[in-house]
C-alpha cells in the first residue's frame, strides 16, 4: 500500500489526552442526550458526531457548547424520531447520525454552517 504522508486514522487515545476538557464535556452532553431521547447511540455513531469538532479543535478552534447543545439536542431527536431502516428499537448506528445530518444539513452549527453563495 502505498504512503501518503497521510494519516489513515483519529487517533483517540491523543485526542483525549490533548483536549481533556473538551472530550469530556462532549461525553457528558452525549450521554444526557442519550438519556433525554431514551437511545443508545454506537460508538461509531459517536465519532460520526465528534470528528468534526476534533477537527476544529486540532485547526485551532474552540467548541462553542452553547451553540453545540442545541445541535446535538437536534441530532438525538431525529435520530430518536427517524433512525435509519437498519436500526432496530433504541439502538441507533452511525447510519442514523449521517441521516439525521443529512436532513438537518444546513442548519446544525458548528458540525456544518450554512454554504455563502459561490462555495
Amino acid at each position: 500500500m502505498p504512503t501518503t504522508g497521510v494519516a489513515t486514522h483519529l487517533d483517540w487515545e491523543t485526542v483525549y489526552k490533548k483536549y481533556p476538557q473538551q472530550m469530556s464535556k462532549l461525553e457528558e452532553v452525549l450521554g444526557l442526550y442519550e438519556i433525554e431521547f431514551s437511545i443508545t447511540v454506537a460508538p461509531s455513531a459517536v465519532e460520526v458526531i465528534i470528528i468534526p469538532l476534533v477537527e476544529d479543535l486540532q485547526d485551532g478552534g474552540a467548541i462553542d457548547f452553547l451553540e453545540l447543545g442545541p445541535t446535538i439536542r437536534k441530532l438525538f431527536a431525529a435520530m430518536s424520531d427517524h433512525p435509519h431502516e437498519l436500526d432496530k428499537g433504541r439502538f441507533r448506528s452511525s447510519r442514523s447520525v449521517l441521516k439525521a445530518m443529512f436532513e438537518n444539513w444546513c442548519g446544525i452549527p458548528p458540525i456544518c454552517r450554512r454554504r455563502k453563495l459561490g462555495e
